[in-house]
C-alpha cells in the first residue's frame, strides 16, 4: 500500500511540476482572476499602435469566442476614445473597454491593454 502511495505521489509532483514549468506569461495569457470596475474616462492611444490588437473579451476571461482584431481596421477619427470599464488582472497595466460610437445609432466596445494608451 505504500508503494502505491509513493508512486501516485511521485507522478503527481512530476506531472505538477510539468504543468508549471510550461507556462508561458504574457499580456494575452496572464494570471490571476480578473476583477471589472465601471468608469467614465477619456484616454488617449499611444502614437505606436500599428501592430495593437483589440478584443471583443479580455484575452483571459472565460469567454470561448474571443476575436482579436488590429486596432487600425476600426477606422478610429479621433485619439481621444471613451472608456466606461476597467478590467484588472494585478498586473502592470489594465485592460480598458473602448466605446467607439461609429454614427448615433451604432456603438461598438472593444478591450485593450493599457500598455496602449498614454
Amino acid at each position: 500500500m505504500k508503494i502505491k502511495y509513493l508512486i501516485v505521489t511521485i507522478l503527481s509532483t512530476v506531472l505538477l511540476f510539468t504543468c508549471v514549468a510550461n507556462v508561458k506569461a504574457d499580456k494575452h495569457t496572464m494570471l490571476g482572476s480578473l476583477s471589472y470596475h465601471k468608469v467614465s474616462q477619456n484616454v488617449t492611444l499611444n502614437k505606436n499602435t500599428k501592430n495593437t490588437l483589440v478584443y471583443n473579451h479580455v484575452p483571459n476571461s472565460n469567454y470561448k469566442n474571443i476575436k482579436p482584431q488590429k486596432l487600425n481596421k476600426l477606422n478610429l477619427h479621433t485619439k481621444n476614445i471613451h472608456v466606461d470599464c476597467v478590467a484588472n488582472q494585478g498586473t502592470r497595466y489594465n485592460w480598458y473597454r473602448l466605446v467607439i460610437k461609429h454614427n448615433p445609432n451604432t456603438v461598438k466596445k472593444h478591450w485593450i491593454y493599457g500598455d496602449a494608451l498614454k
